[in-house]
């Protein structure tokens, strides 16, 4: 518990919320994530009632109680919320159950390969809907595995692509020089390694308990690739927003507008 713990994309808000003092994270959580959802579906598609399901998991069930309860909290109605079986190969029990109730929505908090299925057996029951995803699903395999065309697809992601955040241009044109594609989650990783670099040299030593002092200053600062790093007494950056994707003709994942 004294080794300083710096978190990449895990998006649990307990994480930072149990009193670790050596544990960092500058990734947005899941109930930033929750409200960003709701508010997503429930003002910009203009959606007031939804099915939501999840895969019962501490990642996807998580996000989806926080979803639910934001919708809700908006005077959105939520017409069912189930759990899918991880790994099943067949999920059309609980789409035809959902489409007895007609939901302009389905939201659906888990991994992309139970997502992809999802939408795949959705086009075969004729469940005409729109899908949201929570971060977990931000895969351009999720496509091609559903073998739909994504017209009806929008997915979250912590950050906006990468190529259009300023302080990740320099990071993106290195990283396609020598790798190509940059994958979504690099650059906090990237981030991650220079915060503790960043933590060694404010506290001038390599000592544990120093580096957890230097992060914990309310004078750190530091200016990643993935914006301005600053943690609160808990170790987590709380200025982060959640942004949404759709796909392209080309099955590229694109900003929503």
């Amino acid at each position: 518990k004294n080794m300083p713990f710096v978190i990449t994309s895990a998006t649990n808000p307990d994480i930072t919320k149990q009193g670790f003092k050596n544990v960092f994270r500058f990734a947005p959580t899941d109930d930033m994530q929750g409200i960003s959802a709701a508010n997503f579906i429930f003002d910009s598609l203009k959606t007031n009632s939804i099915v939501i399901l999840h895969d019962n998991d501490a990642y996807g069930k998580g996000l989806a109680d926080q979803v639910k309860q934001r919708f809700v909290s908006l005077g959105g109605k939520v017409l069912l919320f189930e759990a899918i079986a991880v790994g099943e190969n067949d999920y059309r029990s609980i789409l035809s159950k959902a489409k007895k109730l007609k939901p302009a929505i389905i939201f659906y908090g888990g991994m992309h390969p139970e997502a992809a299925k999802l939408l795949k057996q959705a086009k075969e029951i004729a469940l005409n809907t729109k899908f949201v995803f929570g971060d977990g699903c931000f895969d351009e395999e999720l496509l091609k595995l559903s073998g739909t065309d994504g017209k009806n697809v929008y997915v979250s992601f912590l950050a906006a692509p990468w190529e259009e955040v300023p302080t990740a241009k320099n990071f993106v044109d290195k990283y396609q020089k020598l790798y190509g594609n940059v994958p979504p989650f690099a650059p906090y990783g990237y981030d991650a390694v220079m915060v503790l670099a960043e933590g060694i040299k404010r506290a001038t030593s390599t000592d544990a308990a120093k580096i957890i002092t230097a992060l914990h200053s309310p004078e750190f600062s530091f200016d990643g690739v993935t914006g301005k790093i600053k943690f609160n007494e808990n170790g987590q950056v709380t200025d982060r927003s959640f942004y949404f994707y759709t796909f392209n003709d080309n099955g590229k994942l694109i900003l929503y507008k």
